[in-house]
């Protein structure tokens, strides 16, 4: 994509999100600050824990596939299943180690 060069040093995952354009870099910032708003959401105990979780970051690959497979129509949409997927893959993770 022309005016999308990547630095040589920018990982695969970066490069993917630049290449997606400033819609894609503008819409998983939206679903960060979605996923931390559910986190946050359900008292103490859990928020902790889900902040924790949330917090150990990860490349957030799930909600990158959304955004690429979506349409720029339904970004609102789109950013709500983004945080819905990575919650699920969350809540996996907690579950494994449980």
């Amino acid at each position: 994509m022309p005016g999308s060069e990547v630095d040589p040093s920018t990982s695969t995952f970066e490069a993917v999100v630049v290449a997606g354009g400033a819609r894609v870099g503008a819409l998983m910032q939206r679903s960060e600050r979605e996923l931390e708003a559910a986190a946050d959401g359900y008292g103490n105990g859990l928020s902790t824990h889900a902040l924790a979780t949330l917090a150990a970051g990860g490349k957030r690959l799930r909600p990158l596939l959304v955004f690429l497979c979506g349409t720029p129509s339904d970004s609102e949409q789109l950013v709500r299943v983004a945080a819905a997927v990575e919650l699920v893959n969350m809540a996996m993770l907690v579950h494994d180690d449980v």
